[in-house]
C-alpha cells in the first residue's frame, strides 16, 4: 500500500521522572479484539487537516484527560512513521505531562501502568511497539546515567 493512502495515527510515549528514574506509561487495551488486552502507546488517528502533533495532544485530553507538551519526534524507519499495520502507520512523541495533572481511562483502555525502566518489558507489548520499546529503553537508561531528560540524542 502507498504511504498517501495508509491510515495516520498519533501517539504519545509519555514520560516522568518518577521515584526511581524516568518512567514510560503504558495504556492496555480494550479494542478491537485482535487488540485488545495488549499494551501500546495512547494515541489515535489522525483527523482531516489535523498534523500529527495536534493530533497527539487531542487524543491524549480524549482518552487520559491530561495534556501533554511535546518534547521530541521519535522518528520511525518509513518516513518519520512506524508501521502499525501493513495499513496504519503512527508518529509517536515523546511527551510529558502538564505539572498537576494526572492521567485517568476515560476512552480505549482499561488500565494505566507507570513503568520503570526494569519493568517495561512486565507487560505485553502490541508487536508492533516492541522494537520502540526497546529504543525507548536505551533512551531510559541513559537518562537515568546522566540525570539528563531522555532523548534520542543521547
Amino acid at each position: 500500500m502507498d504511504f498517501e493512502s495508509m491510515l495516520k495515527v498519533g501517539a504519545a510515549a509519555i514520560v516522568r521522572n518518577g521515584a526511581a528514574g524516568w518512567e514510560l506509561l503504558s495504556a492496555r487495551r480494550t479494542e478491537p479484539p485482535v487488540a485488545a488486552g495488549f499494551w501500546e502507546f495512547p494515541g489515535g488517528k489522525l483527523d482531516p487537516g489535523e498534523t500529527p502533533e495536534q493530533c497527539v495532544v487531542r487524543e491524549i485530553r480524549e482518552e487520559l484527560g491530561v495534556d501533554v507538551v511535546l518534547r521530541e519526534h521519535i522518528a520511525g524507519p518509513r518516513e518519520g512513521w512506524w508501521a502499525l499495520s501493513e495499513h496504519i502507520v503512527f508518529s509517536l512523541w515523546l511527551c510529558t505531562i502538564v505539572e498537576g495533572q494526572e492521567p485517568v481511562i476515560l476512552e480505549d483502555h482499561d488500565a494505566l501502568a507507570w513503568l520503570d525502566v526494569d519493568a517495561l518489558y512486565s507487560v505485553t507489548w502490541i508487536p508492533a511497539d516492541e522494537a520502540i520499546v526497546r529504543e525507548i529503553e536505551a533512551m531510559l537508561r541513559a537518562a537515568n546515567a546522566t540525570g539528563n531528560f531522555p532523548t534520542s540524542a543521547t
